[in-house]
């Protein structure tokens, strides 16, 4: 007779078995066979269960045909409530998907985190428009949320949140309807918020505008916002660190094919913010304070690290001055940060770019700007030093091209090449790349400039007239700049065509 003994994990060996020791009976030799066997199979087991990866679920929640005593993991056995949702302990790979066509007078928030591969999902299934929920937190690492409406129902809360969690995506939500932050994030890396629509966040009253931001985002590192949809907010568009934290100050910013706006409402909102789109121009309100506003400490500032942030392809428009609020500016930049700005377009704003000089000073590149229909296109504040402007166009119904407020001593680390300005130009522009254009010589060189389309028409002045500069490859269309370069944003096309004002993005509407 053999006997089975193991030996080590893995693997066996069979052996003979050495001679009875006097007084051992047979039965107990087949007894000890036995348990030997029963612990190869224990052992068998627990290695195939552990080397086999689990199986992602995916979850459905329906408010009105589920139950949260279902298992919830096919349509006739959905979950019912968000909160169901919340108290389960997601995997890495999971999905969780809402029923269209339904509402949840409830939040969603979740802490499981997912991984590189194999993210946490949170979306939507079925036919109809998006889900609605109330609120979204997300707390865990590699979660992605999508395809849903978030409408906070004027509540004094925000919309959503994403604290402390790492590698996740926000993708095509509408995110509306609040009395605070339409996106707060807080101590969060590498999170993307793509092809989202955020509007009507709205506190105080126009006389009286208290913040509410469309995003706004403290102590975080590598932020990205694309292809997304910024409206109707009494704060800023987009606002970083308002915390001024001087341990853990956001860095890394990404802000790319974006449209902020602002206008008069269309419906009211409450008593305090009400329609004024059916009124003479004069009376009309304009929300809202900035489209991206950066801020960093008071106090401190030498031993914190320089901010970095790249605003790429953004569509800007609607700051308007006001009594309430002094310097609107679309975009306000301050302080200690490096910024580039690529590509941007602003109208109908008192102010396009307030750059400040204080605190560590705003170091910023403008290349391929547009501005036109704005009181100031430039105020420098507080002796800016470091400012790089390049082919970029100043246009039509600019009162001031250049304001200085605080003194104007940092002008001689300036740097403008490439630009064309409307009627007049600046005086610290003294490149001869710098031009003017004025009377009928802008129906000469502009495609429509009266409707904000300054590309360039064959035989204009401007082809072939500026010089090459290594930090300006591309155009405000996104053409390939050749030299001899040509002046302002646009290079010109020998196609036969010329290009059309810059577009708000598309697909931001979530069907």
């Amino acid at each position: 007779m053999t006997k089975l003994i193991l030996v080590k994990p893995g693997r066996t060996i069979l052996q003979q078995p050495k001679r009875r020791a006097s007084g051992s009976s047979l039965t107990e030799i087949r007894a000890n066979l036995k348990k030997q066997l029963r612990l190869f199979i224990l052992w068998w087991t627990l290695v195939h269960l552990i080397s086999v990866p689990a199986v992602a679920a995916t979850y459905y929640v329906d408010p009105q045909n589920g139950n949260d005593s279902n298992i919830g993991t096919s349509t006739e056995m959905a979950w019912a409530t968000l909160g169901k949702v919340n108290g389960t302990t997601l995997s890495p790979g999971d999905l969780v998907l809402l029923r269209r066509s339904r509402t949840w007078e409830e939040g969603l928030s979740t802490d499981s985190s997912g991984s590189d591969s194999s993210p946490v999902t949170i979306g939507a299934y079925g036919v109809g428009d998006a889900p609605v929920i109330r609120s979204l937190t997300v707390y865990g690492d590699y979660t992605v949320v999508e395809d849903l409406v978030i409408d906070a129902a004027k509540a004094s809360q925000d919309a959503a949140r994403v604290s402390g969690a790492r590698n996740c995506v926000l993708r095509r939500l509408t995110i509306r309807n609040g009395t605070r932050e339409g996106v707060d994030v807080s101590r969060a890396e590498n999170l993307l918020i793509d092809a989202c629509h955020i509007h009507h966040f709205l506190a105080g009253s126009f006389a009286n505008q208290q913040d509410a931001h469309g995003i706004v985002v403290t102590r975080s590192q590598g932020i990205t916002v694309r292809n997304t949809e910024i409206h109707h907010v009494s704060g800023d568009s987009f606002q970083a660190d308002p915390a001024r934290d001087a341990n853990n100050l956001t860095n890394d910013i990404l802000i790319e094919d974006c449209h902020f706006w602002t206008g008069p409402l269309t419906t009211d909102f409450n008593s305090g913010w009400v329609r004024t789109d059916n009124l003479p121009e004069s009376q009309r309100q304009y929300p809202g304070e900035n489209a991206i506003d950066t801020k960093v400490l008071k106090s401190g500032w030498e031993t914190v690290p320089r901010m970095r942030i790249t605003i790429r392809n953004v569509l800007a428009h609607g700051w308007k001055k006001d009594a309430f609020i002094a310097n609107k500016a679309a975009f306000n930049l301050k302080e200690k940060i490096e910024a580039i700005i690529d590509g941007v377009t602003v109208f109908d704003s008192e102010i396009a770019f307030r750059l400040r000089g204080a605190n560590g000073n705003a170091n910023v590149t403008l290349k391929n700007g547009v501005v036109y229909s704005c009181e100031k296109a430039l105020r420098a504040e507080d002796n800016l030093e470091n400012l790089t402007v390049y082919n970029s166009t100043f246009g039509h119904s600019i009162a001031t091209q250049l304001q200085f407020a605080g003194g104007s001593a940092g002008t001689s680390t300036w740097e403008f090449a490439n630009n064309v300005f409307v009627e007049t130009k600046p005086t610290v522009a003294t490149d001869p790349t710098n031009l003017t254009i004025a009377g009928d010589e802008l129906s000469i060189n502009f495609a429509n400039y009266a409707s904000g389309d300054y590309d360039l028409r064959n035989g204009s002045l401007l082809i072939g007239t500026g010089k090459t500069l290594i930090d300006v490859t591309l155009d405000r269309n996104g053409r390939i700049r050749t030299p001899p370069y040509d002046i302002g944003a646009y290079e010109f096309s020998t196609d036969g065509g010329h290009g059309s004002p810059p577009l708000p993005p598309e697909n931001l509407r979530i069907m």
